[in-house]
């Protein structure tokens, strides 16, 4: 639309593998892949001011277990914030999201799902190098997920999981501002991070999963 107003069109594309700790619990991964999740959508990007953003979004789509032969069709809604101040070479910034969403298994007759609150801080340093002439920057960030009510979700083989909180820190590595490649495609940032929760009644999860930058500071 104009400078305040943007449409983007997401097309998240997700895979998943189980067990990446072992039984000492190091870091053990497989390489067979058990889950891919397809969830695009809509979401509308409004600036009230330069170093701030609010998105609000709404996707539906599929998630495939191949070890059970099962599909689970998704769907969510959700309003992100996002702010920023730079201070030199440095940039803080602030996330929170609000996210409803549910799923219903095709080999269930239940559908379920849950309320999240998510928010995090970013700590972004400026690096002494350059690519296609745009700065690069390194990142570490800290992001906070809290399931209300405590989420009960159905898994593919029926059984119910029951999450309440989830903490992750990452870092990541790239350009402090998205750079287009081949006049349309967007290269921005890479990273990882490892997380941390706990279920109902006392059992941990853990994980390592991949980004592309702050979770609550890009779609």
């Amino acid at each position: 639309f104009n400078e305040r107003h943007r449409l983007k069109v997401l097309f998240p594309l997700t895979g998943g593998i189980a067990d990446v700790f072992n039984e000492e619990g190091e870091i053990e991964i497989k390489a067979q892949l058990l889950t891919l999740t397809f969830l695009p959508g809509l979401a509308w990007e409004y600036r009230p001011y330069d170093n701030w953003f609010l998105v609000p979004a709404i996707q539906a789509g599929v998630a495939r277990d191949f070890q059970l032969d099962t599909n689970a069709w998704l769907y969510s809604i959700s309003l992100r914030s996002y702010a920023w101040w730079d201070w030199g070479k440095q940039r803080f910034g602030l996330g929170n999201r609000l996210l409803g969403a549910g799923q219903r298994v095709e080999s269930t007759t239940n559908n379920t799902g849950f309320a999240l609150l998510e928010s995090g801080v970013e700590w972004d340093h400026l690096l002494p190098w350059t690519l296609r002439n745009q700065a690069l920057s390194a990142s570490t960030y800290f992001l906070w997920q809290h399931y209300w009510d405590a989420a009960r979700l159905d898994a593919f083989s029926g059984e119910q999981t029951t999450l309440i909180n989830h903490y992750k820190l990452g870092i990541t590595f790239g350009f402090r501002n998205p750079v287009t490649i081949f006049r349309f495609i967007p290269i921005h940032r890479v990273g990882m991070a490892i997380g941390r929760g706990n279920y109902l009644g006392g059992a941990q999860i853990r994980s390592i999963t991949l980004n592309l930058g702050f979770p609550l500071s890009y779609d």
